[in-house]
C-alpha cells in the first residue's frame, strides 16, 4: 500500500506537473450557431446562413451577410446561442487542454506544442504527435537550485478521442515520475482514464486512475474532478480536485483559479486547498502556445 506522508516541495511540484489547433471541420448546418477561427487566429461568432464547396456564409452581428472562404478558415465549432458573443470577436482559449493540477480529455491536434511554467520551478512542454496521441515532458528545478540534488522528471503520454456531435472527450494515459531522494531516484506516477464533456471554452472532466510508487500500486483509486468556464473574453473560472485514496485516509486537494485568456497565452492565479488545512496556499500558473 502506498503511503503518502512528508511530501516535499519537489515532489509536489512535480505531483502537480503530473496532474497536470483546432478540431477538423465537421459537417456544418445552416441555422447552426458556430464559432469560426480564421488563419490569422481571430474568431467570428455568427450563424450559418449558406454553405458550399468554397464558402460559408455567417449572419454576424457586425455583417448580416458575411462570406468566409473555406481555405482561409481553421476550425468551425458549434456554439450555443448564448454563448454568442454580439459585439465583439471571441478568440479561442489558446491552451484548452490544461485545468491546473489535471488536464482535460480534449485532444491536442498534430503538431500543436505549449510550454507551462508552474510557480517559477516546474516546466512542462505538451506536443501533439497526432490528433490523438500527445506527450508532455517535464522537470522541476527545485531540487537542484535548493537541495544539490538531481531535478524530478515527467513523462506522460495521452491519447483522446472526440465525440462531436455529442461533445464527449474520451482520453486515456500515464504519468511517469522520477523523484530525487538524495543519492537516489524513485519512480512513481499514475494510470488514467478521463472523460471530458464541452468544448475547448467551457467544459467537465471527470477521471479515475490508479497511483503507483516503487513498482506498487495504490489499493485504491485516484479520482480527479475539474471543470474549466468561459466568462468573458479574457476571464475563466478553473476548479480542479484530486483526491488520492489510501486505506482509510483520503488525500483531497482542491483549487480554485482565475484564467487570463491572451490569445497567445493564459496566466493563472489563486490557490490551492489540502483537507486538514485552514488555509490556501497561493499558486500561479503561466502556459503559452509554442506552435499551432
Amino acid at each position: 500500500m502506498i503511503r503518502c506522508k512528508n511530501i516535499r516541495l519537489s515532489t509536489i511540484l512535480c505531483i502537480c506537473m503530473t496532474m497536470c489547433i483546432s478540431i477538423s471541420l465537421y459537417a456544418q448546418k445552416v441555422n447552426e450557431s458556430v464559432l469560426v477561427t480564421l488563419q490569422d487566429s481571430s474568431i467570428i461568432a455568427g450563424q450559418v446562413i449558406a454553405i458550399d464547396d468554397s464558402t460559408i456564409t455567417l449572419n454576424s452581428e457586425a455583417i448580416k451577410e458575411l462570406k468566409i472562404s473555406r481555405d482561409d478558415i481553421i476550425s468551425i465549432r458549434k456554439q450555443k446561442q448564448q454563448s454568442i458573443q454580439a459585439t465583439q470577436e471571441w478568440y479561442e482559449s489558446p491552451i484548452y487542454s490544461i485545468n491546473y493540477l489535471t488536464e482535460s480529455a480534449i485532444p491536442l491536434s498534430a503538431g500543436e506544442m505549449y510550454y507551462q511554467n508552474i510557480l517559477l520551478y516546474g516546466q512542462k512542454v505538451g506536443i501533439g504527435l497526432s490528433d490523438h496521441f500527445s506527450i508532455n515532458a517535464g522537470l522541476e528545478l527545485y531540487s537542484p537550485l535548493h537541495q544539490n540534488e538531481w531535478p524530478g522528471l515527467l513523462i506522460a503520454p495521452k491519447y483522446s478521442f472526440t465525440n462531436q456531435e455529442s461533445d464527449f472527450h474520451f482520453g486515456i494515459g500515464g504519468n511517469l515520475l522520477v523523484l530525487p531522494n538524495g543519492s537516489r531516484r524513485e519512480l512513481a506516477g499514475t494510470l488514467y482514464g478521463l472523460t471530458t464533456l464541452g468544448d475547448k471554452e467551457t467544459n467537465l472532466t471527470i477521471g479515475i486512475g490508479t497511483a503507483f510508487y516503487q513498482g506498487d500500486l495504490a489499493d485504491l483509486p485516484v479520482m480527479q474532478l475539474s471543470g474549466q468556464a468561459r466568462v468573458a473574453r479574457r476571464i475563466g473560472l478553473i476548479l480542479d480536485s484530486i483526491s488520492l485514496f489510501d486505506g482509510n485516509n483520503v488525500d483531497h486537494v482542491a483549487s480554485f483559479f482565475i484564467r487570463y485568456t491572451h490569445p497567445k497565452f493564459i496566466f493563472d492565479l489563486g490557490s490551492v486547498f489540502e483537507v486538514g488545512f485552514d488555509y490556501g496556499i497561493p499558486m500561479v500558473n503561466f502556459a503559452m502556445k509554442i506552435q499551432e
